[in-house]
């Protein structure tokens, strides 16, 4: 019937019975059938867990790529890494936080460089330039800790107001 499942097994069966040798002549001539349809439930399953297990590679990337969209945790640890995390939250909603100011300023406020130095203790401090032509700066700064979790503490009111409101990891 082509059920290469069936094959394997009533072949394996007949091996096992306690007339085998008086089946031996029998059993040689199916041999080659019982062999290729073994091969082939070998291929089939070999197959069948590669696709799973490349399914399973592809969606554990994806969430990955959804929790670290730019690659930060793959980077040694560092200032390079914690700018990246800290950009990661929060540099498109720095740029919308500094076209936000016009409202109230009047001037048209651009978002500029991000910089990281020295905090207190083990922390780092992490800026984003916003500025005016000629107006007030209103540079947004988080006072920075990474380690296993990250924690971004606002500096100032600039700061405050993009992680309350534009903060891309609180989405």
């Amino acid at each position: 019937a082509k059920d290469d499942n069936c094959i394997y097994e009533e072949f394996e069966k007949a091996r096992k019975t306690n007339d085998v040798n008086v089946r031996s002549v029998e059993l040689a001539t199916m041999q080659d059938q019982a062999k290729a349809a073994a091969d082939r439930l070998q291929t089939g399953e070999h197959q069948k867990h590669e696709e799973a297990t490349e399914k399973a590679k592809a969606e554990h990337e994806a969430l990955a790529k959804k929790i670290d969209p730019r690659g930060c945790s793959k980077k040694p640890e560092g200032e390079e890494r914690t700018l990246c995390f800290v950009q990661g939250c929060f540099d498109k909603g720095g740029h919308s936080y500094a076209e936000s100011l016009k409202g109230l300023t009047g001037q048209d406020y651009k978002s500029g460089k991000w910089s990281i130095g020295k905090g207190k203790g083990k922390a780092s401090k992490v800026t984003l330039q916003i500025r005016a032509g000629d107006g007030q700066p209103h540079d947004a700064s988080w006072e920075v800790t990474a380690g296993e979790n990250i924690n971004m503490q606002p500096l100032d009111i600039d700061a405050n107001n993009i992680s309350r409101d534009y903060n891309a990891c609180n989405k």
